[in-house]
């Protein structure tokens, strides 16, 4: 009766629960919470524990993601990557060659299920794969002429170009 009152009636009991959830794990409503949307809190009701959640939450008001980029984030662990190279030693906003090498790269594009056990041969080749097919697909007005080309100096140098 009270939700016929409200308006409510017919609202699934499933979509209830998590309206429920909602102001349970959101118990202090501020402006801030305004910004994002219902898709944006059904993915960050899923985590825990809750400084993951406070993570995300964080991450997707000050970068304005989208619940798409959020879901992607989170299926990426974002947040893991993100402890991992904090405390590798590396300092995060520290732009060195060093720590730019060994920041975590999200390479979901590419045909491997786990990132870790592959040789720097084979992320190459895939890597390689992925540009070239782009290049055929952008068609007219842009070629494809090799991989690996080799190129001489006029020093009697030689190097390998990656694509050409």
């Amino acid at each position: 009766e009270r939700l016929l009152a409200a308006g409510l009636a017919e609202w699934k009991p499933g979509r209830l629960r998590q309206v429920r959830q909602f102001f349970q794990t959101f118990p202090e409503w501020t402006n801030a919470l305004v910004e994002l949307n219902w898709s944006h809190y059904q993915s960050l009701l899923r985590l825990e524990p809750r400084s993951v959640r406070n993570y995300y939450l964080w991450e997707a008001l000050t970068n304005q993601w989208s619940s798409r980029e959020l879901r992607r984030q989170i299926r990426t662990f974002y947040y893991q990557r993100s402890v991992s190279a904090a405390s590798s030693g590396s300092a995060p906003h520290k732009l060195e060659p060093e720590s730019l090498l060994k920041d975590p790269y999200i390479l979901e594009f590419l045909p491997w299920q786990e990132a870790a056990g592959f040789l720097e041969k084979e992320l190459e080749a895939a890597l390689l794969d992925k540009l070239q097919q782009f290049l055929l697909e952008l068609g007219k007005g842009f070629a494809f002429v090799a991989r690996q080309k080799r190129i001489h100096t006029p020093e009697g140098r030689q190097f390998y170009v990656d694509l050409v």
